[in-house]
């Protein structure tokens, strides 16, 4: 739940900056310098002034798109929360197939199953090995990690991005009680991927549940 509300509140953030940055440069009128060539002018309002304007399109659409984001991980959480007495293994097993039902759905866009770039191949490796319990979780998880440092900077991001809304959707799928923390941490491990915007408990290897 937490977790949530921080997703929520970066959205309504980005949202807020967006707006004042496009009515900047549309609406207000006023001085506009540029510091490289040491050069104003004035800009009218109703008038677009490309910076601010751009750059509160990006952060509008970003906000936009986070809040679209946080409804749809409402849509998952039933799904294990409902059954969460059956722990260990089964709970472990109902994630991971959980997420690759999330993962996969053509709503989130994720992955195109059909033709399903190298990262969600891995990603999908991931699922499988975390429903069977095998031994590989960890391999796979690093294996994911160097890939990711590999690619173009704007298509890390963009997996990077993938992997922490898959990381917080999971998350908030799961009840706080005791008997979840061991998995809430195993699965945090997703979080080794790339950076995130809060602080959280990361098992520092996958234990397997107990039964």
């Amino acid at each position: 739940m937490r977790s949530g509300v921080r997703l929520y509140l970066w959205a309504l953030f980005s949202v807020l900056v967006g707006l004042i940055s496009i009515y900047v440069g549309v609406f207000h009128a006023g001085t506009v310098c540029n510091t490289e060539s040491s050069t104003c002018h004035f800009h009218a309002a109703g008038t677009i002034e490309p910076l601010p304007t751009i750059v509160g399109i990006v952060f509008l659409l970003f906000g936009l798109y986070m809040l679209v984001r946080g409804r749809r991980t409402r849509n998952i959480r039933g799904v294990v929360r409902d059954e969460t007495r059956g722990l260990g293994a089964d709970l472990q097993a109902r994630l991971a197939r959980d997420m690759r039902a999330y993962y996969t759905k053509p709503s989130t866009r994720f992955c195109n199953p059909a033709s399903p770039s190298e990262f969600d191949q891995q990603m999908l490796s991931l699922f499988d090995s975390i429903e069977t319990g095998a031994g590989d979780i960890d391999a796979k998880i690093e294996t994911l990690r160097s890939y990711v440092f590999t690619e173009g900077r704007f298509q890390r991001w963009k997996d990077q991005y993938k992997a922490n809304i898959v990381w917080r959707t999971g998350d908030e799928s799961l009840q706080w009680v005791p008997e979840t923390w061991q998995l809430r941490t195993n699965w945090a491990r997703l979080r080794v991927l790339g950076p995130t915007w809060a602080s959280y408990t990361i098992a520092p290897a996958w234990v397997a549940p107990a039964g």
